[in-house]
């Protein structure tokens, strides 16, 4: 069975990931399933990983496709703003830091990156919290 946006699969006795790190995220999967829970939490904070992803979520953040996506000084932008997502990131803030007016900031980073500002921003605050819980 092959699920492209599976960070692992399991299919019985089998279980496979695409990857290095979606393979980590199974072992803590798989320790949860033969020991606890618990015992994959204290490995995760162990490793210093998100203890727990589940592996039908996307291994692909909309965030890190957009940073992708992006040119260049948008790149660093968008760095900046997953740093900063406790402040205030309006247009005006963001347009400024980019070095551009406003209105063609908003229309050259939906372009770039698929997003309007707004948009982008209220993902990555959202993605933010979906990681701490």
């Amino acid at each position: 069975m092959v699920d492209p946006d599976a960070l692992y699969v399991v299919d019985g006795r089998l279980w496979t990931s695409a990857g290095v790190t979606t393979g980590i995220d199974m072992a803590l999967a798989m320790v949860a399933c033969d020991v606890s829970a618990g015992n994959a939490g204290a490995v995760a904070k162990r490793l210093v990983l998100y203890a727990r992803r589940p592996g039908h979520q996307s291994q692909f953040s909309p965030l890190l496709q957009a940073q992708a996506r992006a040119d260049s000084p948008f790149a660093a932008l968008i760095a900046w703003i997953l740093s900063n997502l406790r402040s205030p990131l309006d247009v005006p803030v963001l347009a400024g830091r980019a070095g551009l007016t406003e209105r063609t900031f908003h229309r050259k980073f939906a372009a770039a990156t698929g997003e309007t500002p707004g948009r982008f921003v209220e993902t990555a605050r959202l993605h933010a919290a979906r990681m701490l819980l």
